[in-house]
């Protein structure tokens, strides 16, 4: 490439066309408009997975897709009654998602990587890649940065919960494209350890079982962030982003074995899902 950058709506066709030469490697990130306090941007969830992005497709040789900020917010908690949140329906973002994917795959990648930086949009990128996968020769992974990096998180805050606009999404943000929106003197402090929630509410929250739920006050004070963003460094945002990428250059390689595996199947079994090469 030319250029330095990775970014396919910052190259020409030719360079794109140049980089598939040695790549088929194509990293989407994916965030979401909601708010994360008084400090920080709307735009937060989008701001880290561009920077995730961007880093794993340094390490690995891949591209870059145009960042989709767009997700769903009432999916795994509602947050709509606060001013500016954008909720995209499921069906549309599964469609709109699985039809970037198969493009993708129309152009000649073949491992394709949503970074998801909101929580919410998981069920539907989950839905979405296999869905890409029955329609074209392209295997799919979902990597967040609090699913690859738990240890860091607990080991910079003391534990891994309650992560919306605190301290660590805010570190995340300080090492992303948007530090330049977080003003840590307008952070509003809220319980760190969601004090406020009933101890039932607490346990099924922490052992991770869905259940539907408002993002109320008990949850984000009246600030729209939990914890105390006031605790955030750039450094730490950088050590959970490391830690992230190194997550996706495994996650990388589990999908080329994946593409070995469909290409050596069986005429009929994996590689023939019914639909005709691209």
């Amino acid at each position: 490439m030319a250029t330095t950058t990775r970014r396919i709506d910052e190259l020409a066709v030719n360079e794109v066309a140049e980089a598939l030469k040695s790549t088929d490697v194509v990293i989407v990130p994916v965030g979401a408009v909601e708010p994360h306090g008084h400090h920080a941007p709307m735009g937060s969830d989008t701001f880290i997975a561009t920077t995730i992005a961007d880093r794993l497709a340094e390490a690995s040789g891949g591209l870059v897709f145009t960042a989709l900020p767009l997700g769903i917010i009432n999916l795994g908690y509602d947050f709509r009654y606060m001013p500016g949140t954008v909720s995209i329906e499921s069906k549309i973002l599964i469609d709109l998602y699985r039809n970037i994917g198969t493009e993708l795959a129309r152009s000649g990648f073949r491992r394709l990587v949503f970074v998801n930086g909101h929580a919410p949009n998981t069920a539907v990128l989950h839905i979405a890649a296999y869905e890409m996968r029955e329609r074209a020769p392209i295997e799919a992974g979902v990597l967040e940065w609090w699913a690859a990096a738990p240890a860091e998180i607990e080991a910079i805050k003391g534990f891994n919960f309650a992560s919306h606009g605190d301290e660590i999404e805010t570190s995340l943000v300080l090492a992303s494209e948007g530090r330049r929106f977080v003003d840590l003197g307008a952070s509003v402090v809220n319980s760190r350890t969601l004090d406020d929630v009933s101890a039932e509410e607490l346990a099924v929250y922490k052992a991770k079982v869905p259940f539907t739920r408002t993002l109320d006050e008990r949850w984000v004070g009246r600030s729209g962030n939990m914890g105390d963003p006031r605790r955030a460094r750039e450094e730490h945002g950088e050590r959970i982003i490391g830690r992230t990428v190194e997550m996706g250059l495994q996650l990388l390689e589990a999908l080329a074995r994946q593409l070995a595996r469909r290409a050596h199947a069986p005429s009929g079994k994996e590689e023939d899902n019914g639909h005709s090469s691209v």
